[in-house]
């Protein structure tokens, strides 16, 4: 973000009432979508394939134990681009703005509202989704969800206590009986 400041890209729009780098700006535009799109979906990529070429060279003698370990971080690494995929697919609406704007020359009027809700529909969405792709975040948001609990099918729970008979009181019954 520094080299923004240094080149004065960011200056106020007064129609958005607000202080940003505008479309027009193409250096300082391709400099925020290569910083927040561009350098983690590379990065991660070549980690994901990285790591996919060295399982698949090294399966051939190893342990279930090395396996087992090897396939848990591979699963960690598909969440890790599940996650920016969602992110990249929730910016394709300011980047088709964007592009709509580079094609016709004239800047939509609502592009700098759209890219603020996308914005702020990735944070929720990035939230959201480590939530389930983290099992421990997970266990602790559905543990307090989850009842534990067990209740009677019709709701109303009977006790009965078994009580030790009174001879006596057998024996009564029994002769009045005769």
């Amino acid at each position: 973000m520094c080299p923004i400041y240094l080149w004065n890209d960011i200056i106020y729009l007064p129609n958005e009432h607000f202080c940003y780098i505008p479309l027009t700006n193409i250096r300082g535009f391709l400099w925020i979508f290569l910083n927040i799109y561009g350098i983690p979906v590379i990065s991660l990529s070549l980690i994901y394939f990285r790591i996919t070429i060295f399982i698949r060279k090294h399966s051939i003698n190893q342990t279930i134990i090395i396996k087992r370990r090897q396939d848990r971080d591979l699963n960690a690494f598909r969440r890790i681009l599940m996650i920016v995929g969602i992110l990249f697919v929730l910016g394709l609406p300011t980047i088709s703005l964007i592009l709509m704007m580079f094609i016709t020359g004239k800047e939509h009027p609502l592009s700098f509202r759209v890219m603020s809700i996308s914005i702020g529909t990735s944070m929720a969405g990035l939230s959201v989704a480590l939530v389930f792709s983290v099992i421990q975040l997970k266990n602790i948001v559905w543990k307090p969800l989850t009842s534990s609990k067990v209740m009677p099918i019709n709701g109303t729970l009977t006790v009965s206590i078994p009580m030790k008979a009174n001879v006596t009181t057998l024996l009564y019954q029994h002769s009045s009986l005769l």
